[in-house]
């Protein structure tokens, strides 16, 4: 945009007290789910049910579901809400709209769109059920936003994907952060549309670890967003490698976090998930959830960087299945929140816990559910017109 978020500075008092520092709202509590892929997967099939029902459909008319996300593999995680389509009570009666909102030189795009059309062929995704788009960042704001409107126009539910928590933050407390501007005006776009249309728009986010300690307040994430502890460093347990080669390599990862970013950057993927995982990607479809079984295609056929998120997903669904990994687990760091799975302690026979990665799935207020018409972020950002920059 044109202006500084130092526009907020100079407003108007009387137009906006959402800089006093006082936490505004921005999720409904009761529809909110903070727990595993699977726990937001299964409420993601309850949210589609009965945003079906709200829409009062004609007979054969789908559900139309748009998914956005917020630059670089957000959406990826659209994966869980494909996933969720495909219940029987769903399947068929949904159609998703896919915009993968991402960075000019992301690469990405091309093996989703392989992913999509492999479970097309394999008989898990209904033909012609999921449409994907490639909108990029880095376009004239008002050619990106009419991008934007237009696969909004029509739709009956929007979800809006986040792997982070930077989305979070008030613009007039989040100049520095990396990607604030993508954040805010597809989110701003998303809820505009939303409450024009009377439709619901959801937030489907995880890995708050990727930005959580970018100037971002860690005790008002957890209040006001999460009701509940943010899962954050808990991948950090320390590993020890099983072969005598892998062990005495000086380059090896030391910590179950580093070996996952090693895999997210290796030079070949497919290899690094043989070292360091003991799993050959090829086996994608074993995996039980799509976004863990995307990244582990992704893996086996090209060498775009993969999401944290991702691959931490593809070592929970190898934890969950007893997959013997060429490593230990050596020393587990305090964890809470989401159940984990039991790891053998290369030192013991006692079991060391690593967690579930952390989902959260909630709906948005609109300025409409809130006495005074304030909600985080959209009220900053609108009396500051930014949204017009």
């Amino acid at each position: 945009p044109a202006h500084s978020w130092r526009t907020m500075a100079i407003l108007d008092a009387d137009r906006v007290d959402s800089c006093s520092g006082k936490p505004l709202p921005m999720l409904n509590e009761r529809s909110r789910c903070v727990g595993s892929y699977a726990d937001v997967v299964q409420q993601l099939r309850i949210q589609l049910s009965r945003a079906r029902a709200a829409a009062e459909l004609e007979q054969g008319e789908q559900l139309q579901v748009v998914v956005l996300g917020h630059g670089g593999r957000d959406v990826s995680s659209c994966l869980a809400v494909v996933q969720a389509a495909q219940d029987y009570g769903l399947r068929g009666s949904v159609h998703i709209t896919v915009c993968s909102c991402s960075w000019p030189d992301d690469s990405w795009e091309q093996v989703m769109g392989d992913y999509l059309e492999h479970l097309q062929h394999a008989n898990r995704l209904m033909r012609d059920s999921v449409t994907f788009h490639v909108v990029k960042f880095g376009e004239e704001h008002g050619t990106l936003l009419a991008r934007i409107r237009h696969h909004l126009t029509g739709k009956h539910l929007i979800v809006q994907c986040k792997q982070g928590v930077d989305l979070f933050v008030e613009p007039a407390t989040g100049e520095w952060l990396q990607d604030n501007y993508e954040d805010i005006a597809v989110h701003c776009e998303c809820m505009q549309f939303a409450q024009t249309e009377s439709i619901p728009s959801l937030l489907l986010q995880t890995h708050s670890d990727l930005n959580l300690r970018d100037g971002i307040d860690k005790q008002d994430v957890e209040a006001n967003i999460f009701g509940s502890e943010v899962q954050t460093e808990a991948f950090n347990q320390k590993i020890a490698f099983l072969s005598a080669d892998m062990a005495e390599n000086p380059g090896r990862p030391r910590t179950l976090m580093h070996l996952v970013q090693m895999v997210c950057s290796a030079s070949s993927k497919k290899l690094a998930f043989t070292e360091f995982l003991g799993f050959d990607a090829a086996s994608h479809a074993t995996l039980r959830g799509l976004f863990a079984g995307f990244t582990a295609f992704a893996a086996a056929h090209c060498d775009t960087e993969l999401p944290v998120a991702g691959v931490l997903e593809v070592v929970a669904c190898l934890l969950a299945s007893s997959h013997s990994f060429p490593w230990a687990v050596s020393s587990s760091p305090m964890v809470s929140a989401t159940p984990g799975f039991s790891v053998l302690d290369s030192r013991s026979s006692s079991a060391l816990e690593i967690p579930a990665p952390q989902w959260l799935l909630a709906r948005f207020l609109l300025p409409a559910d809130v006495p005074g018409g304030q909600v985080r972020v959209l009220t900053q950002f609108q009396a500051a017109e930014l949204s017009s920059c």
